[in-house]
């Protein structure tokens, strides 16, 4: 009896590589691949770039098994990506939204998912392939790949109960993308809710329950235009002295932070409340300092404090959150 070996070579074919290939198509370097059952040149490349990168995930405390880095399209491979039948995707996913400059496994989005995951509780999704690093944002493919996801097929958002844990430029995204959602798309009446940590649209006065150094009354998140309202089932996991997520409506320096924030998330640079206007007023006011604030945040988004409690958070309250709201 000849023992089976997976497919590994281009022209071989294996009736559920149409699909890896959709599967790997949610990455930059797996466009394009097509929906037949060939193992192509191309697949096979984008099956090599990917393993690594999903195995380091697990070195980084995500479910095994690890996948071969030979380009064998194995059962781990299979099981890793839904494809094998297990049942990994019958259970609730989470959508995991990372920060400017953060890792996918590294960022309290992730991190408050995890452990539902270890206990396979939730299936998480991560977002990636977009420039994660480009200034002002480049928000627009962030904001593609969460729409991209919501709406894979392989991940039968319409079938089933989603949340979204996001940090950040993640949560400034998923924030865009709520506001732009169609009520009527399957995939949103299977939403619970979630969890946003230092989101810079926070609600006016909206914070969750558990937050012991909650942001100041009267304070919202940094955006100019912050949600009018919470988003159900969405707990805002913000602190104090998070300038990111606590702002003073009209106040002089709350100008200032938004009109840099303009800059740096939305890449306006001119107009109403930019950061050229405010500079030429308060740079006469206040000199140096103003410039110094301005140079420090365009340089890396750090604003010259404490930058703490916008990347410090008690994850187990949210990740509590997590199970609750999805019911697991």
């Amino acid at each position: 009896m000849t023992s089976y070996i997976a497919p590994s070579q281009p022209g071989q074919a294996h009736p559920k590589i149409p699909g890896a290939k959709r599967f790997l198509s949610r990455y930059s370097y797996g466009k394009d691949l097509g929906e037949s059952t060939e193992y192509t040149i191309p697949f096979g490349i984008a099956l090599r770039t990917w393993a690594p990168k999903f195995n380091a995930e697990i070195d980084n405390g995500r479910a095994g098994p690890k996948v071969p880095v030979d380009g064998s399209f194995d059962w781990s491979v299979q099981r890793q990506m839904g494809l094998d039948g297990s049942g990994v995707t019958h259970v609730p996913l989470v959508l995991t939204c990372m920060g400017h400059l953060g890792n996918m496994v590294t960022g309290p989005d992730y991190l408050a998912a995890r452990p539902l995951e270890a206990q396979k509780r939730i299936q998480i999704q991560m977002v990636g392939g977009f420039d994660n690093r480009a200034l002002p944002f480049r928000l627009a493919g962030q904001r593609e790949e969460i729409n991209r996801l919501l709406h894979e097929p392989q991940l039968r958002l319409a079938e089933r109960r989603w949340a979204a844990s996001t940090h950040s430029r993640g949560a400034l995204a998923f924030c865009q993308v709520w506001e732009s959602r169609d009520p009527n798309d399957p995939v949103w009446k299977n939403f619970r809710g979630g969890v946003a940590f230092g989101n810079p649209k926070r609600p006016l006065d909206v914070v969750a329950p558990w937050i012991a150094d909650r942001p100041a009354n009267g304070t919202e998140g940094l955006a100019p235009d912050c949600l009018a309202e919470a988003i159900p089932g969405m707990a805002e996991v913000s602190r104090r002295g998070d300038l990111y997520a606590e702002k003073v409506k009209g106040a002089k320096a709350s100008e200032l932070k938004v009109a840099v924030y303009r800059l740096v998330a939305y890449g306006q640079l001119f107009g109403q409340d930019s950061i050229t206007e405010e500079l030429l007023v308060l740079v006469t006011q206040f000199g140096q300092v103003v410039w110094d604030l301005f140079a420090a945040i365009t340089a890396g988004i750090q604003f010259a404090i404490n930058m703490r409690p916008h990347n410090e958070f008690d994850l187990r309250p949210a990740t509590d959150h997590l199970a609750r709201v999805l019911a697991v």
